[in-house]
């Protein structure tokens, strides 16, 4: 779960707006999105994902970094992503910022690139191999076509370079089998946030990095990504940025899966998530597609595997409250029979309670007589 930093040059300012203020600044800045009044709270999981990553490191000098000049050291990245990492390292150090110690040594300009690089796509990359370009490097760690399951790796709280080869993205597994496009190619029907949570007793909890999108930490709690406007806008940049073609929109329409916002209920529903958990949500509207599609696992390459593990969990959990009992009617003879001996057995009691007292009152009436 993301954490909150005190920090304070980027919350100085009066109390929430100033916040407020600066995360529209930095969403300007570093991925385009110019939030409009009624969604400016969305600026508030931006700046907790900055925050975090000035914190995670605060030894590379990147505690004492303005808004400006991180937007600053963002650009130059952006701009030399198709150099080598060991060049790009060389522009940070020429840019001479005075927040990063003039005797600093090669680790420490790596885990300023490495805070970029977090911080602008969402993700971890393995620099260890400094002869490669920014494409390169997010490319070696794409996963190749297989219908191996998509992996669940963990965010790493070390600010060290894994040199492990392990996929940032799940696996785009090649055409399924006709022995599983028979059973498990559609979604069901009601496969949305509200079911899984109502239904299926999972609880969501919300990340910064895509590899962490559609997995379970633990048994039953759901781990989605939560900047939607950004994959959004770097979507329409698609041809700029080092993603696999089709990634970032299937992304988007995984969040409009989950958050389907047809319908005012539904929306309002997202609405109060978003402003519970400092999370952006509510863009993926624009990555609606038919409603046939949207149940097809065949339409999402990348992320099938794990929308598929979700949905076993899902079809797999068993009612253990009442609440739950409530809400999913899945199986409706069982829904039927439960409520129905609920019922009798309230109406037993009520009866028989009736009876009780009208029996102590007759024995109380012949003692007075």
């Amino acid at each position: 779960m993301t954490r909150r930093i005190d920090i304070p040059y980027f919350r100085r300012g009066a109390g929430a707006a100033g916040k407020l203020e600066v995360g529209r600044q930095l969403c300007l800045g570093i991925w385009g999105i110019n939030l409009t009044s009624k969604a400016q709270h969305y600026a508030h999981s931006y700046l907790d994902h900055c925050n975090e990553l000035r914190s995670l490191f605060e030894e590379d000098g990147l505690l004492r970094a303005k808004r400006t000049e991180i937007v600053e050291l963002v650009g130059l990245v952006k701009q030399s992503q198709h150099k080598t990492v060991k060049e790009i390292e060389d522009e940070i150090r020429k840019a001479q910022f005075y927040w990063i110690a003039p005797q600093a040594d090669d680790e420490s300009i790596q885990n300023v690139l490495n805070f970029a690089i977090r911080l602008w796509l969402f993700l971890e990359p393995d620099l260890s191999n400094q002869a490669l370009t920014l494409a390169e490097v997010v490319e070696r760690s794409l996963p190749r076509k297989s219908q191996a399951e998509g992996h669940t790796k963990k965010h790493r709280k070390s600010k060290t370079v894994s040199k492990a080869k392990a996929p940032i993205f799940p696996f785009a597994p090649e055409k399924l089998s006709r022995e599983k496009d028979q059973s498990l190619i559609y979604l069901p029907e009601d496969f949305s946030e509200k079911s899984l949570t109502r239904k299926g007793a999972i609880k969501l909890e919300w990340s910064s990095y895509l590899s962490d999108h559609l997995t379970f930490m633990g048994k039953s709690r759901l781990r989605i990504f939560r900047h939607a406007s950004a994959i959004q806008g770097h979507s329409t940049l698609f041809a700029s940025l080092p993603y696999p073609p089709g990634f970032l929109q299937e992304t988007e329409r995984t969040l409009a899966l989950l958050f389907d916002p047809v319908g005012n209920e539904t929306s309002k529903r997202t609405r109060r998530i978003e402003r519970k958990n400092h999370v952006d949500l509510e863009a993926a509207i624009h990555s609606l597609i038919t409603s046939d599609a949207r149940l097809d696992l065949r339409t999402y390459p990348y992320w099938q595997e794990r929308l598929r593990e979700i949905c076993r969990v899902y079809e797999d959990a068993q009612p253990k409250s009442l609440r739950q009992w409530w809400f999913d009617r899945r199986n409706r003879f069982n829904w039927a029979t439960l409520w129905a001996a609920i019922v009798v057995f309230c109406l037993t009691m009520i009866f028989g309670l009736i009876s009780s007292v009208t029996g102590i009152m007759q024995v109380y009436a012949s003692f007075r007589a």
